[in-house]
């Protein structure tokens, strides 16, 4: 990872609840300890989510805002996109996708992005 392109990617896997904010938080104040510009959410491997998801999620754009970094996610299933359309996250955190698409929502390909990531697990 070098200084102009510092890219961390931020699995999130398992259940997305507001137990899990400590571990969201610390992986994302790791990717800017690190010096990442951009900020990758992995939403592939999420299972479940609930209010509190959306309530942690919303956050993270303001403090990327404030770090001078820019947020992204990827891997989003269907319904991600239309919870991110709904509450307007998307307006916050760019949404990417790896595989094409029919969706309406307004996606970006990621494939460059995904060789040059660095993953942090959120465990």
């Amino acid at each position: 990872m070098t200084a102009a392109t510092a890219s961390m990617l931020i699995d999130l896997a398992g259940e997305l609840t507001s137990s899990a904010e400590t571990a969201l938080l610390n992986a994302y104040q790791q990717a800017s300890s690190n010096g990442a510009r951009l900020v990758i959410l992995n939403l592939r491997q999420l299972e479940y989510k609930n209010s509190s998801a959306i309530t942690l999620l919303v956050a993270l754009p303001a403090r990327c805002n404030s770090a001078v970094q820019h947020l992204s996610a990827v891997e989003l299933s269907a319904e991600y996109r239309k919870i991110f359309h709904v509450t307007q996250l998307e307006q916050g955190i760019r949404l990417h996708d790896t595989t094409a698409s029919s969706e309406t929502l307004p996606l970006v390909p990621a494939k460059e992005l995904a060789e040059r990531l660095t993953s942090i697990p959120l465990a």
